[in-house]
């Protein structure tokens, strides 16, 4: 029986829209995860910096190296449409509400603060 993630979403914090679960961070901040589903997992996605912004920082494949070596749950990389995203994929065989928000809530903060430091604003 496929899991419902929707329903481990009842936090405040945590607000659905569709696939779209829209995470509200500390100081007014908030960071949006999208949830792609298949058969056996959930992976969860979220744009650090768009085509653009990620053209135009230098030594960003060192930055994504670097900082996947440091970070265990949240994975960084550019996708196909030239997006800097941060990656995090559960199976959903033994999934439990605190692990998926624990995971939802790290991937928009990483991402969050990743997208701070490489550009200094908050866009996405």
């Amino acid at each position: 029986m496929p899991t419902d993630w929707r329903r481990y979403c009842k936090p405040r914090d945590l607000v659905v829209d569709g696939l779209l679960i829209n995470v509200q961070l500390a100081e007014g901040r908030h960071h949006v995860v999208t949830v792609d589903e298949s058969d056996d997992s959930l992976d969860l996605t979220a744009i650090v910096t768009r085509q653009a912004a990620t053209a135009a920082i230098p030594s960003l494949l060192r930055t994504i190296w670097e900082k996947n070596r440091s970070t265990q749950l949240v994975g960084f990389q550019v996708d196909r449409r030239g997006r800097l995203v941060g990656e995090v994929r559960l199976p959903r065989v033994g999934l439990e509400p605190g692990e998926f928000q624990l995971c939802v809530r790290t991937l928009a903060a990483e991402c969050d603060r990743m997208e701070y430091l490489l550009t200094g604003r908050d866009v996405e």
